[in-house]
């Protein structure tokens, strides 16, 4: 690439010619935009920034080059789906819980909530129900194949909370077939553990 003195007017000052040399050098890259802009394609080097302006959600510079690779790559997507089920089942996969189960109160069944008939006489809706109460539309429960502390929990609900509906409420995280006594060497006193083998957030 040509030099600042070659390209500036001869009677361009210290200054300019800085300036110049400076900009110069900030082309002069032996990997073409293009490809600076693609996850796939950007030097390892260069992840962090491409994920700053792809407003990548999370970001750990302790992960592998791969996986950083893929939160840049489907940022966009992420982004526009944000507040969806489906947000949420591909946060959970990309923390590594993608055999995790969402129950919504919609999907739990209860006995009685719809007209049935009883001896020939039908039961108007409302009138009894079998079932969970004292919950919203808007609830939902986690429940995780594995186990995972009380503070790995709780980092789970916050991401929750950024990709979730706006309206829903998480309120319990259940880690399903596990049961912990306190003291048994994963979880110890004082580590706020709730009842069994489930973390209860009671949010508004």
């Amino acid at each position: 690439m040509d030099r600042a003195e070659d390209i500036l007017p001869p009677h361009s000052g210290r200054a300019e010619i800085a300036l110049a040399e400076g900009v110069i050098r900030a082309f002069d890259i032996d990997i073409p935009i293009r490809h600076l802009m693609s996850a796939s394609t950007a030097p390892a080097a260069v992840l962090p920034w491409l994920a700053w302006h792809l407003s990548v959600d999370e970001w750990n510079p302790d992960w592998l080059v791969p996986k950083k690779r893929e939160a840049i790559a489907q940022s966009v997507l992420r982004h526009a789906r944000k507040g969806t089920v489906w947000a949420v089942r591909e946060m959970l996969r990309f923390e590594g819980y993608g055999d995790a189960v969402i129950t919504e109160m919609g999907s739990v069944p209860k006995i009685g909530d719809s007209d049935i008939l009883v001896g020939g006489a039908r039961i108007p809706s409302g009138s009894w129900v079998i079932g969970p109460d004292g919950y919203g539309w808007a609830d939902y429960w986690i429940d995780l194949m594995q186990p995972v502390p009380r503070w790995s929990a709780t980092r789970l609900r916050e991401r929750l909370r950024e990709v979730a509906p706006a309206r829903c409420r998480l309120r319990t995280i259940t880690l399903a077939g596990e049961f912990y006594t306190i003291g048994d060497g994963l979880w110890l006193i004082g580590d706020d553990v709730a009842i069994g083998n489930i973390y209860i957030y009671e949010e508004d």
